[in-house]
């Protein structure tokens, strides 16, 4: 079973059984789905041109909605959390010049098959400075697969960063929150940005609704090629504690 399968079911189990909020945990699970737009380019450095826009050149279009599932662990003072994302995109593209694929001719004009197929494991640790700032260090685990004009690229790697959350209340069930994530390492970086509101369901304070905007950019530099992936729009998610 699926680590996403067993956390849709534990969400279904807990929306069951609402009406024991009183004697639920300080543990929360959240899923949530994510509108996201790509955006970017791709340079092949063994290639002899210089790059290829993912919308432009490659016409990479999602094909999987990236289904957000987070799981929270909170005490007074500190919290943890993990998340897993899956993005996936495909696209074709006439060729505009001749190249040679895994020994095969590909001739000027033919169709070819393009693909980004990204999963993203995050954990967060944060620390509750005051009632409203949190801040803390996050380990992003990444396996990136392109195959861009029959050459096919994989890349995994762990990226730290650093993030600050904030919140304040609009009202009595209604609340703002911010998150700012972003690393400091020159060659391989990420930084991400959240705006969003939080809505009490009415279920005794144990569900939320949380709808929002959110921006990541991933920059990767590697022996064999540099990419800029760009990820845009709304979320929606679910949180319970259980």
């Amino acid at each position: 079973m699926s680590v996403r399968v067993l956390l849709l079911l534990l969400f279904f189990t807990t929306l069951l059984n609402a009406k024991c909020c009183k004697n639920f945990s300080n543990i929360t699970l959240e899923s949530g789905l994510e509108r996201n737009r790509l955006s970017g380019f791709i340079n092949i450095k063994d290639d002899d041109r210089e790059r290829f826009d993912f919308r432009k050149d490659l016409n990479l279009k999602k094909t999987k909605n990236a289904l957000a599932a987070l799981l929270f662990k909170n005490t007074q003072k500190h919290s943890f959390s993990f998340k897993v994302n899956h993005y996936k995109y495909q696209g074709s593209n006439k060729l505009t010049q001749n190249i040679v694929s895994n020994s095969l001719y590909n001739a000027t004009a033919k169709m070819v098959k393009n693909e980004l197929d990204l999963k993203w494991a995050k954990g967060s640790y944060r620390y509750r400075y005051t009632q409203n700032l949190s801040i803390g260090a996050d380990l992003h685990g990444l396996r990136l697969h392109t195959l861009v004009e029959g050459k096919e690229y994989k890349k995994a790697l762990l990226l730290p960063a650093v993030g600050v959350d904030y919140n304040f209340d609009l009202a009595d069930d209604l609340k703002v929150v911010t998150k700012t994530t972003g690393t400091f390492t020159p060659k391989n970086r990420y930084f991400s940005q959240y705006l969003g509101l939080s809505f009490d369901l009415g279920l005794s304070n144990c569900t939320a609704l949380n709808v929002g905007y959110q921006y990541k950019n991933l920059y990767l530099d590697t022996d064999k090629y540099k990419s800029d992936l760009k990820f845009s729009g709304l979320y929606a998610g679910i949180a319970m504690r259980f």
